[in-house]
């Protein structure tokens, strides 16, 4: 827990380094070496926590049972090797995954490094296109995503590394829809991820606080909605249903998770209704000053049709688009939870894939809109004071 914390405290710092001084930082030299350091020290913390993760020797042994692509081909043991009824409690895209790097290499670590690399480039590449600053989301990454769960859930780590590409291309729905079918047959857990095809549009936000108030009356009440729909679907008990449906601690009702979901609606709500009514007023200055007509839905996130609009304004209506996604995936963690909160076996797994969204949405608003270095530093002082607790309560396996 030492080792995590110190590099947590690392990144932390190396981010308000970069809120004193960001042009220094933003040198291409001065970035690359950051960003070679960080991986480094990515890679001993997670040498460090993969020893006590208590998935990893099962992923080892499965790995050593995997046949190599190229054995497969040339005894001809064809495809239905990786549907067999010996491997229906995994999925099929993570076998072949084995067996293709098996074809190279039939070293074990070496694949965790292999997955490991594909984990951050995923996550670098996700920033980079989504104008999201790499130094502001490490700390989030590495605390809520990285330590307590990829580096040991390696099928729903490389499925969430699918999810964050398809994300990118949420204003293309078939090409969304494609790169989430091939996630599910990485990890079946992605299928949930299709309910989130709606995430760049641009919803009211008294409709997610429609939807907020409804699901906190849900959580007071305490109706337990999935054991109730599966009761009606299904009169025949299913094992694996039940398994995540059978809880055998206390729900911590009315305890830190729930109030931690209500500040952070609250906080977001605030910050996404600010940027709304900013662009609203951009928008009729513009209609006002212009003799030009601008229409652009809120899910394009190119600028073709601003041809009316100056670079800054293509930005700021770019932002604004990126700022939407950051805030429904937010708010869609938030009500996950909410909502099922009877059923936090299934919730757990689901939120992974979105459960940075609020504090990097959060993060991002911080960035972007507040000038005064003194004033950043004091919005994130909290932000991450609750990363270096949620790791430490979190991150028990490493006790």
């Amino acid at each position: 827990m030492i080792v995590t914390n110190i590099i947590l405290l690392f990144f932390i710092t190396q981010n308000f380094l970069y809120q004193l001084n960001v042009s220094f930082f933003s040198r291409s030299n001065i970035r690359f070496i950051i960003l070679l350091i960080s991986f480094i020290l990515l890679q001993i913390l997670r040498i460090y926590c993969q020893q006590y993760f208590p998935d990893i020797p099962e992923y080892k042994d499965l790995f050593s049972d995997t046949i190599p692509f190229v054995d497969i081909i040339k005894d001809k043991i064809g495809f239905s090797y990786f549907i067999s009824a010996t491997a229906l409690e995994v999925e099929t895209g993570y076998r072949l995954f084995m067996s293709l790097f098996k074809s190279f290499s039939d070293n074990y670590s070496l694949f965790l490094f292999f997955i490991s690399v594909i984990e951050l480039s995923s996550f670098y590449f996700f920033c980079k296109k989504m104008r999201i600053n790499i130094l502001c989301a490490f700390p989030i990454y590495i605390s809520l995503t990285y330590i307590t769960f990829q580096i040991g859930m390696l099928r729903q780590a490389l499925a969430f590394c699918i999810f964050l590409i398809a994300i990118l291309n949420l204003h293309r729905k078939w090409i969304y829809l494609g790169l989430i079918m091939v996630g599910f047959f990485v990890h079946r857990s992605m299928l949930f991820c299709v309910l989130l095809i709606w995430a760049d549009r641009f919803i009211p936000p008294k409709y997610l606080t429609y939807a907020f108030i409804t699901s906190l009356a849900i959580y007071i009440l305490k109706i337990e909605l999935i054991s109730e729909l599966w009761s009606y679907v299904f009169q025949e008990d299913s094992n694996r249903v039940n398994f995540y449906l059978n809880v055998d601690r206390e729900n911590n009702y009315l305890g830190i998770g729930f109030w931690e979901r209500v500040i952070f609606f609250v906080v977001m709500t605030c910050f996404y209704n600010k940027l709304t009514i900013r662009k609203n007023k951009a928008e009729y200055l513009a209609r006002n000053l212009s003799n030009c007509t601008i229409t652009e839905s809120i899910n394009d996130l190119s600028t073709k049709n601003a041809s009316c609009k100056t670079n800054k304004e293509m930005l700021n209506e770019v932002n604004y688009n990126i700022m939407t996604i950051l805030y429904n995936l937010g708010v869609s963690v938030i009500l996950l939870q909410m909502f099922f909160f009877a059923s936090p076996t299934i919730t757990s797994r689901l939120r992974y894939y979105i459960v940075i969204f609020p504090l990097i949405f959060i993060v991002e608003y911080i960035r972007r809109n507040i000038d005064s270095y003194q004033k950043r530093i004091c919005y994130m002082f909290p932000i991450y004071g609750y990363l270096l607790l949620y790791l430490y309560t979190r991150a028990g396996y490493l006790m």
